[in-house]
């Protein structure tokens, strides 16, 4: 149940826009993380591959929890599997919005460090 609550907490306390890393624009590093997308373009009910190479440990999955940041559309998550060599894996799925472009922030963690990814769809 904490775990839920500070994931939660996480969630509601919304840093600067800048201090996130913004995936839609290539691949991003922050605090030694690396977090890719193969696709340039993410629009709403299309699936994309999110892969992340994580630093200095060997979880069996990372946790990412996101929600939109123009438009409450509740929090989405989605667990990502090792698929070997710290490199971590999973398909998202974001859903439809009124809005022609919105932004979804997050957290991606392994329990123990955290970063934060931020993903621009396009409708």
């Amino acid at each position: 149940m904490y775990d839920l609550i500070d994931c939660l907490n996480q969630l509601n306390s919304i840093m600067p826009i800048e201090e996130y890393c913004m995936l839609s624009d290539g691949t991003c590093i922050q605090n030694e993380v690396v977090m890719t997308l193969n696709k340039d373009i993410i629009q709403p009910l299309v699936p994309f591959k999110m892969t992340v190479r994580w630093k200095n440990s060997h979880p069996k999955g990372l946790l990412l929890s996101m929600r939109g940041l123009e438009m409450d559309m509740g929090v989405i998550k989605y667990r990502l599997q090792s698929i070997g060599n710290k490199i971590y894996d999973t398909d998202i799925v974001f859903p439809i919005c009124t809005a022609n472009k919105m932004t979804w922030i997050g957290t991606l963690s392994d329990g123990i460090d955290t970063v934060y990814p931020a993903i621009r769809i396009l409708k």
